[in-house]
């Protein structure tokens, strides 16, 4: 079965004084476009850590592939960025800052694992392919 996935994002509720938490819906977005239901949908999701003057950055995974989203606080919408190529992701992650002039972010595909660099605004992207890990039984070799 062919669908549209969509993707419902939540945060904490700031507590209230007269008690009342938990979680509340922050957003929606539609991920990957057309998409195979069966496949199992999102398998990874990964925050880009905060920092003054970027929106809030999210990168997903799922059966076609791994994107960058962004929160485009002008339209109140999530916009896809950039796509990562190959093969669907199984997990994804983003490295922490660090003073960094790019971002950092890896995609796992069966025993592969793809580092990537991400660099520019979060409405237009660069992306470029670091390196490449290969997983051998309980170790890594680069």
């Amino acid at each position: 079965m062919r669908a549209s996935l969509l993707s419902r994002l939540y945060r904490p509720r700031v507590p209230q004084p007269c008690g009342g938490s938990g979680w509340g819906l922050d957003s929606q977005l539609w991920t990957g476009g057309s998409v195979d239901c069966s496949s199992g949908g999102i398998t990874g999701l990964a925050w880009r850590p905060p920092s003054a003057g970027v929106p809030p950055t999210l990168l997903i995974s799922g059966p076609a592939g791994a994107a960058v989203w962004w929160h485009d606080a002008a339209r109140c919408a999530w916009a896809e960025s950039a796509q990562l190529p190959g093969p669907p992701a199984s997990a994804v992650a983003w490295a922490p800052l660090l003073g960094r002039p790019a971002d950092l972010v890896a995609a796992a595909a069966g025993r592969d694992i793809t580092v990537w660099s991400l660099e520019g605004r979060a409405d237009a992207l660069e992306v470029r392919a670091l390196a490449m890990c290969v997983r051998e039984l309980s170790s890594l070799k680069v």
